[in-house]
């Protein structure tokens, strides 16, 4: 059985990014192959470039004070990754593995961002074996010359190579002269029963009938749209613990990892979120959502292309939203969508399965 590792980010607590290295290596492993995931933590650097100013330094203090006042959540929410780890990830260290892997793949998340300081480790520098890229997404519309230059020779040694959004896979089609397919989040191509299995049993979530507000960016006005929507809807709150700010913000407040977020959205009334992987759980659960726009239309580092780029595919309209004029967007169309995200698992299956196999 042909024998594959995984290099994707998986040593810090994000539940998109645990969610979509277990897919990966679900699928993987579904076509047949044995798939291990490399552990990152001693590959892993700082990924935003720190600001050397008052403001950075002030910031760094602020976010420091931030983590010790969370520490018993941080406690719970660490022991929930770390039992997801343990139960559903088989991972391996990278200065230890066995040199009898036969391709190594790029997984998805946002691994090849410009915006993040170069690491050639996310481009399998390290080995000369086969080499696949999976979905890993540019993640900005825009690549700088110094992305270019070093990321374009590590990119060119990949036999098989694909992205996740369109934009990124113009960007290298354009650059490598060859054709590069967009192909779907690794999440998307498991169905919901098996993400059912990932459910937590309890989740300590005492409202029925709820708002689940995961929302990686603690924005005070989209705050407030979601206080306005739970009022006028009758809702309730329930919030992921995220920012400590958040713990006065809601009803309740979810402090956990992968499995309670899975079950948090697949309970939900309404999922309002700014975050892609929230999005596409909420697809996949088949529930009604909004989506706030992260980031603005003229910031170099918008990531907004990816959340674009899914509804385009999926023909969803009207869920990409910066105010509360929700009353006129349409009902979202869940038979028309499942039949066109059936066409994208196809094609990003089919792309897989040739790649581990040629």
């Amino acid at each position: 059985m042909m024998k594959t590792a995984t290099v994707t980010w998986i040593s810090y607590n994000n539940c998109g990014t645990f969610l979509q290295a277990y897919a990966l290596q679900h699928i993987v492993e579904k076509l047949k192959c044995c798939n291990v995931i490399l552990d990152d933590q001693s590959k892993l650097l700082v990924q935003y470039r720190p600001k050397r100013n008052l403001v950075g330094i002030a910031k760094a203090i602020k976010n420091k004070l931030q983590l010790f006042l969370m520490r018993d959540y941080l406690h719970r929410v660490n022991s929930s990754y770390s039992r997801f780890r343990e139960l559903y990830l088989k991972l391996e260290n990278p200065e230890t593995i066995a040199d009898d892997i036969d391709i190594y793949i790029c997984g998805s998340d946002q691994i090849w961002n410009p915006s993040l300081r170069f690491n050639s480790y996310y481009y399998l520098d390290f080995t000369e074996k086969t080499k696949i890229a999976y979905a890993p997404s540019i993640g900005s519309d825009v690549v700088t010359e110094e992305w270019m230059a070093n990321a374009l020779p590590l990119i060119k040694r990949f036999a098989h190579l694909s992205v996740r959004e369109e934009q990124g896979a113009a960007i290298l089609s354009r650059l490598t002269g060859t054709e590069v397919p967009s192909v779907s989040d690794p999440t998307l191509l498991l169905p919901r029963a098996d993400w059912e299995k990932l459910c937590a049993d309890e989740t300590c979530i005492k409202s029925k009938n709820y708002v689940f507000c995961y929302m990686l960016t603690p924005n005070k006005a989209y705050l407030n749209i979601v206080h306005d929507y739970c009022r006028a809807k009758g809702l309730d709150l329930v919030m992921m613990g995220i920012h400590l700010k958040y713990r006065k913000c809601a009803a309740e407040v979810l402090w956990g990892g992968p499995s309670e977020f899975l079950t948090a959205i697949r309970n939900a009334t309404t999922v309002i979120t700014d975050s892609f992987h929230a999005t596409v759980f909420s697809i996949i659960f088949g529930k009604n959502f909004y989506t706030f726009q992260r980031f603005s239309e003229n910031d170099k580092s918008s990531q907004n292309s990816r959340l674009l780029n899914l509804f385009q595919k999926l023909n969803i309209r009207g869920r990409f939203v910066k105010d509360n004029n929700w009353d006129v967007i349409e009902e979202l169309d869940y038979p028309d969508i499942y039949e066109r995200l059936d066409r994208e698992k196809d094609f990003s299956i089919n792309y897989l399965q040739t790649a581990l196999t040629k």
